[in-house]
């Protein structure tokens, strides 16, 4: 291999590697919060953000949210699902229709969520703490 094809190689793995880090979402800083409150957070970046995402609890719709921003509610100690979906589930038909469904028992603290989509595209709803 000649150094000139080394050097594209090179180049072509940073273009690459800047493309694809690119597509991930930047989380949003979440905001303090007490008791049994539920925290979610919509990541920041260009994927994504042309789409809401609707956010239900134990099946109960409580938000609409848009990129960056937070959602807090306060809910009864014990079990809840938590929902979060796009598309046609958030009511907007330009994003894919997809829904996330994350399962909290709730003791007396907090607990955080993020929303947002990792490398390639890939959607992602965890809990963060």
């Amino acid at each position: 291999m000649t150094q000139g094809e080394a050097m594209k190689k090179i180049a072509l793995a940073a273009v690459l590697a800047a493309v694809l880090s690119g597509c991930a979402t930047t989380p949003t800083s979440l905001p303090s919060a007490t008791g049994n409150m539920i925290v979610i957070a919509l990541d920041t970046g260009l994927m994504g953000a042309g789409c809401r995402v609707a956010i239900s609890i134990d099946d109960q719709p409580v938000g609409l949210m848009s990129t960056g921003e937070t959602l807090k509610r306060e809910v009864e100690s014990g079990d809840h699902k938590i929902t979060a979906g796009t598309g046609e589930y958030a009511q907007q038909s330009i994003c894919p229709d997809l829904i996330l469904t994350r399962l909290v028992v709730m003791k007396g603290k907090p607990a955080y969520f993020r929303f947002g989509w990792i490398a390639a595209g890939v959607p992602m709803f965890e809990q963060v703490k």
